[in-house]
């Protein structure tokens, strides 16, 4: 620990968890040496007090903290003199999951016993505590159910006035000795691999409200409404159950969504058919307000007075993306969620807009669509809240302080904007990537980090309108020639306006041509300013900037496409971007090399089987069979919606365009392949099956075409472990030197 006024710093040992309270007036550190005890230190007069045999801690700034120890859980308040008085509030073993209500008055907390695990709760911690225990048998719903602390969910929470408690319990599933088949039934709702983990909701925790002051408990989800969330105030559960409009092949899909108002039980609809992608609910932060996105318009729902109001129907700029030409229907640019003095914020392409609940109050608080500049709130401008998985991810932006603005301009410069009371001061805005912004907790003063695509990041610091240095990473760069980037503007034949990154190497001389290799993924031009570290470490095997060191080019092209022909889209796309850089005369087109991974190593392969612009190519981890890709079930789920509304855009079913997914597919264009291949794949990849690369080689193979397939057993969709990223790196670059330089050092 390190004192930031004095510099001087004071070291421990065997520490399991340390955290900071009373606003940083003490330091409380879990020892682990010889056997586990709670230190407080106060950092005011440095004086240290041990408490032994606690076992864990947690911390309310108002109350002090709990500790727990083998035979019960304290609470340690501070006194005058400097101590942390204990004060039993339950006897007992094997305690856990102390949770807070807002004002540090009341807490709850799980016990583990024979039959899984019970609550307790404690209120009126300031002053004289009293415990109650939930007893299970007193209550119907949970007769045939015991408490239970779920994998990857939030175990128990407390609502902020204290009054509700929530967990999960769940009904012991019989152990089936019987010996039957996989039933794979086509007219299921899911398929059986997700169905058999997911489906069977009689067996699934079930989410479940305590409510100690009304003696009552309960449960909000169940078998016909298994899945939601919470109100940030826990007065509310908004369920729906994810199979309702099963099969369906949107990526995302559509459910009916209902509201249960927790204090009386009754269930009601709220919005029907309504996608379930994520940022299009929320919901205030007293709970009164529900937000949700329906066709092109954001609207809220009172619970108050259980009515909808459409928010936004007279703004005429598009909520939605309209750049997205992905088939699936429009989504909003999204909702961050609310002001806190109770307004929606919402997002068009390039500004943020403050709207009340009632729709009758609208302020547009930015004016970048004039500007060429994309406004979004930083996280800094939030109130802290609970992060959890019982209640709608909502963030409350404090505008009464004043909010501060992530800005990223068409010319790809990037900054920080503050607004309050209707004026935009610019912080800090350069041609740079400006991010990983952080403030003072008092004070308007900032951390963040600068970098540009040549230049390593920059810690900076930002007071009062100055800026400087903090630290520089890979200083060392001053010590070698740094390559060049820019930008280049292009069509394709349908008219869009794209852009590309264009690295231009060390040394770069006018008039001289070099060969170049082009990098490909979808959009990749706002990726202008960031910095790819030079490594021969890369998990895909590709680094630019090495690249760039040694004579090459490197191009990444921005890339749109028409549904139904993602394969020829890509095509269009990297041609078009490609002659650009011809026309400019620093490219050798003889000499030219193509490269992309997953979706990248699709268009790739794609690519090579219609283009003959490329001397060499690498694909990575891609899919060469549209037909059995769109057939396979990965992570439990069929890959219908990949293929038909997702990231492959087909628009339609196999058999609704089989010829379609035939001509899209680099397996069947097999045979006009002239370009030699490098391929590679993870063995256990869960995203594209390592099978995928395989066919594309037994298709070269029988056509006796140069291709060469690596297969990295033990990894996924892209490589991890040092040495087999340090093999692929050697590879490609071997492969490049070899077809695009004439220099022979492959194995």
């Amino acid at each position: 620990m390190r004192n930031l006024n004095t510099g001087s710093t004071k070291s421990f040992k065997d520490i399991d968890k340390a955290e900071f309270l009373s606003k940083g007036k003490y330091l409380a550190a879990l020892e682990n040496h010889k056997e586990k005890r709670l230190q407080i230190l106060n950092l005011t007069n440095g004086s240290e007090h041990f408490y032994p045999g606690i076992l864990s801690f947690s911390i309310h700034e108002a109350s002090g903290m709990v500790g727990i120890t083998s035979e019960s859980i304290l609470l340690l308040q501070p006194q005058q003199n400097g101590k942390f008085e204990p004060t039993t509030i339950a006897k007992g073993a094997d305690f856990s999951n102390v949770v807070w209500s807002a004002n540090g008055n009341t807490l709850a907390f799980m016990q583990k016993n024979a039959g899984g695990y019970t609550i307790g709760y404690c209120q009126n911690l300031l002053r004289e505590p009293t415990l109650q225990m939930l007893d299970s048998k007193r209550f119907s719903v949970l007769k045939d159910r015991h408490i239970d602390r779920p994998l990857g969910s939030t175990a128990l929470d407390i609502s902020s006035d204290g009054n509700r408690i929530v967990f999960h319990c769940i009904k012991e599933k019989p152990v089936d000795i019987q010996v039957i088949p996989e039933v794979w039934d086509s007219g299921s709702r899911w398929e059986y691999p997700r169905h058999k983990i997911y489906g069977d909701y009689q067996y699934t925790p079930m989410v479940t409200v305590w409510i100690p002051k009304q003696d009552k408990v309960l449960q909000v989800t169940t078998q016909e409404r298994p899945v939601g969330t919470f109100t940030p105030d826990y007065r509310f559960f908004v369920g729906y159950h994810p199979q309702d409009y099963e099969p369906q092949y949107d990526v995302y899909g559509y459910a009916d969504f209902y509201i249960t108002n927790i204090e009386t039980g009754a269930t009601t609809l709220l919005i029907r058919k309504q996608n379930r992608k994520l940022l299009t609910m929320g919901a205030s932060q007293n709970g009164r307000y529900i937000s949700y996105f329906d066709l092109k318009n954001w609207w809220v729902y009172d619970t108050g007075t259980m009515k909808h109001t459409c928010l936004t129907g007279n703004i005429t700029t598009s909520l939605t993306d309209l750049r997205n030409d992905r088939p699936s229907p429009l989504h909003p640019y999204g909702s961050p969620d609310w002001t806190s003095d109770g307004r929606v914020i919402i997002y068009d392409r390039n500004d943020i807009w403050l709207i009340s609940p009632d729709g009758e109050n609208r302020q547009r608080i930015t004016d970048g669509f004039k500007q060429g500049i994309t406004y979004r709130l930083s996280g800094v401008s939030k109130n802290k809240s609970k992060v959890n998985s019982f209640n709608f991810v909502s963030d409350c932006y404090d505008n009464e302080k004043g909010l501060i603005l992530e800005s990223q301009g068409q010319d790809k410069a990037t900054g920080y904007y503050y607004w309050n009371k209707n004026k935009l001061q610019k912080l800090f805005y350069t041609a740079a990537k400006n991010s990983r912004l952080k403030k003072a907790y008092n004070k308007s003063a900032y951390i963040f980090t600068n970098e540009t695509a040549v230049t390593a990041p920059k810690l900076m610091f930002l007071a009062e309108g100055k800026s400087e240095v903090l630290v520089r990473s890979n200083t060392h760069e001053d010590n070698f020639e740094n390559a060049a980037v820019g930008l280049i503007s292009y069509t394709d034949t349908r008219g869009n306006n794209l852009q590309g990154k264009l690295y231009y190497p060390s040394n770069f001389s006018l008039g001289k041509k070099y060969p170049m290799i082009v990098s490909i993924y979808e959009r990749q031009s706002y990726l202008y300013h960031s910095y790819a570290k030079p490594t021969q470490y890369d998990t895909l095997g590709f680094s630019p900037l090495n690249y760039a060191a040694e004579g090459y080019l490197v191009l990444y092209p921005d890339i749109t496409y028409q549904v139904g022909e993602p394969g020829r889209s890509a095509v269009d796309c990297v041609e078009s971007a490609v002659n650009t850089v011809i026309k400019l005369g620093i490219v050798d087109p003889d000499h030219i090399g193509l490269i992309g991974h997953s979706f990248g190593g699709y268009e790739t392969s794609f690519i090579v089987t219609q283009s003959k612009m490329f001397a060499a190519a690498v694909a990575g981890a891609g899919v060469t069979d549209m037909i059995s890709g769109s057939l396979d079930v990965r992570s439990r789920q069929t890959q219908n919606s990949r293929y038909e509304n997702g990231q492959y855009r087909m628009g339609r079913s196999l058999y609704e365009n089989f010829e379609g997914y035939i001509e899209n597919s680099p397996v069947t264009q097999a045979a006009s392949i002239t370009t030699p291949l490098l391929s590679w794949h993870g063995k256990q990849d869960s995203s594209v099956k390592w099978e995928q690369s395989l066919e594309l080689h037994v298709a070269l193979r029988r056509l006796a075409k140069k291709h060469t397939m690596l297969i990295y057993p033990g990894e996924g969709h892209a490589l991890a472990s040092p040495q087999t990223c340090k093999d692929l790196s050697d590879r490609v670059h071997n492969w490049f030197d070899y077809y695009l330089k004439g220099i022979d050092t492959m194995p």
